[in-house]
């Protein structure tokens, strides 16, 4: 399986056994996220709808939508009384293993958005990894003429 290109850090420890699946996942997923050919208007939505289904068969939760109920939000910090204050929204989680799932695309696998997902995935309550399942596609008005 030449695609995804991925790895996993520290590279002095071996990678645990559900990055196998996960990225089969993401190999299954290629011929509407790869970046191997230019894509137009895909976004971090589309990506992350690509791959749900193979994600869910693994046991992950999967943002269903942008409505309340179809978020995913983890417990960052708590207050009074043990309820969560500060919580952050992400595309998909395993509670089993504690991996977080942010599916970027376009400007946002090009900019600093993994930077700013590793920063927030180190406060998440129970997160152990994070996955970022990034897609470096153009949006429309970046294709040009």
């Amino acid at each position: 399986m030449s695609y995804p290109a991925w790895n996993y850090y520290p590279r002095n420890v071996r990678p645990p056994e559900w990055v196998e699946g996960f990225l089969s996942v993401i190999h299954d997923a290629a011929p509407h996220i790869s970046t191997t050919e230019p894509r137009i208007g895909v976004t971090s939505d589309m990506v992350l709808r690509h791959l749900a289904a193979g994600l869910q068969g693994l046991g992950f939760v999967v943002e269903t939508g942008k409505t309340v109920a179809g978020k995913i939000r983890r417990p960052v910090l708590f207050g009074d009384n043990g309820r969560a204050e500060v919580s952050y929204e992400i595309d998909a989680f395993h509670d089993g293993y504690g991996i977080v799932v942010e599916a970027e695309a376009g400007r946002g696998a090009r900019g600093n958005a993994v930077y700013r997902d590793i920063v927030r995935t180190s406060l998440i309550l129970d997160a152990r990894y994070l996955a970022p399942a990034a897609s470096g596609c153009l949006s429309p008005s970046e294709r040009g003429p």
